[in-house]
């Protein structure tokens, strides 16, 4: 088993997390752009919806005195099932979807915590997604039925509101040292194409993003990286903000091997 060397980021969520087969994916993104930086441990769940990832939470994230890599960035995008429709059974409620979302940010943040990802506020980085619009002609009779996007909206909406309430003027105001950020790609793309049959190019069956699709929410995270989050050691093109954890080979003085230690890097929010 390797031991821990570097920091990670840990994207929580439901299918449009998990998914690798893609290119350009959310997870294929952040891989590369954080190679030799930081580990990207996905942890999204294919079909899931934040009720269910609720009781996985305690599995997912590690606790105060268990051993593990220090969160730099944490994703949490669910909302696209829990926003389906009755009689499917990963239909939730507006009411138990903010409360999952907020036990998720408390659990990560509050002092009180148990968990490790509060111990580290400095370096801490949470990025709310919001659902995607859906695309209707591509799905079939019973997709449509279910997903609709009025009702998605509505999670949509809850997603923007949270990110609203903890964000940089909220909660405990500009004195915290966590940042929560909101990456609205409904907005995004409605803003983009609309939401009618402009929509067909960024899915693949009305629900799943295809590379097009992915692309949208990255330009969104490269620009919360230059903006609101400059500074956190999170923007992978400047190695002041965020250096590589081994230092590249040209740097090592061959008469010393044991350099490669002495110049093993960490961003300014991990030096104390």
């Amino acid at each position: 088993m390797a031991k821990i060397f570097m920091d990670c980021a840990i994207l929580f969520g439901d299918s449009l997390t998990n998914r690798q087969d893609v290119p350009g994916s959310w997870h294929e993104q952040l891989s590369k752009a954080y190679t030799k930086k930081l580990d990207i441990l996905n942890r999204g769940f294919g079909g899931y919806t934040s009720k269910w990832a609720r009781p996985l939470f305690d599995e997912v994230f590690a606790r105060k005195e268990e051993n593990a890599p220090v969160a730099r960035l944490v994703s949490i995008w669910f909302g696209t099932n829990d926003a389906t429709s009755l009689p499917n059974p990963q239909h939730n409620t507006i009411q138990n979807f903010q409360s999952n979302l907020t036990h998720f940010l408390t659990s990560l943040t509050s002092p009180s915590s148990p968990y490790a990802t509060a111990q580290n506020p400095r370096a801490l980085n949470i990025v709310l997604i919001t659902p995607p619009p859906v695309y209707a002609p591509q799905m079939d009779e019973r997709g449509r039925r279910e997903r609709t996007l009025e009702r998605t909206k509505e999670f949509v909406d809850v997603v923007k509101a949270l990110g609203a309430e903890w964000g940089p003027e909220g909660r405990e105001g500009k004195g915290k040292e966590w940042k929560v950020g909101v990456l609205d790609l409904w907005g995004a793309m409605e803003k983009e194409v609309g939401l009618g049959d402009g929509l067909a190019p960024y899915f693949i069956d009305g629900v799943h993003m295809t590379t097009k699709g992915y692309a949208v929410l990255w330009t969104l995270y490269v620009n919360l990286i230059k903006t609101e989050w400059k500074g956190r050691g999170l923007d992978w093109k400047d190695e002041q903000d965020l250096p590589r954890r081994a230092a590249q080979f040209e740097k090592i003085d061959p008469n010393r091997p044991e350099s490669a230690v002495e110049l093993l890097a960490l961003p300014e929010c991990r030096r104390m």
